[in-house]
């Protein structure tokens, strides 16, 4: 089964940023969407960097996740302990070829709407 490509919406941000070129969401086959891709221009390229959430971090008092965006547990109220924020992607292209085919599809339609 060929995967296709069959809509991509850019978004140009509203705020000046020396990498972030768009903002954009890729439709494939008329049935699944991948949303807040962003086309980054980095110093070896244009980047296609994938949707991402902040990771969560346990209490270590009372082990309930809290998100890094928290100073105290949720759930005992204790002062959590600070460690570097972390993310991770919640979609990803599984090999580089494909990867590379969503860049190139996606770089051709943002030159369209330069």
């Amino acid at each position: 089964m060929a995967i296709t490509i069959t809509e991509i919406n850019i978004r140009k941000p509203q705020y000046l940023d020396s990498r972030l070129l768009a903002f954009v969401t890729v439709v494939f086959d008329n049935s699944f969407a991948i949303t807040d891709l962003r086309l980054l221009q980095l110093k070896d390229g244009p980047f296609l960097a994938m949707p991402s959430k902040k990771a969560s971090t346990p209490c270590q008092h009372c082990k309930r996740k809290n998100t890094f965006d928290c100073r105290y547990c949720g759930k005992c109220g204790k002062l959590l302990e600070f460690k570097a924020e972390e993310h991770f992607d919640v979609a990803f292209p599984i090999n580089n070829e494909f990867r590379q085919f969503m860049l190139k599809s996606i770089l051709d339609k943002y030159k369209e709407t330069a």
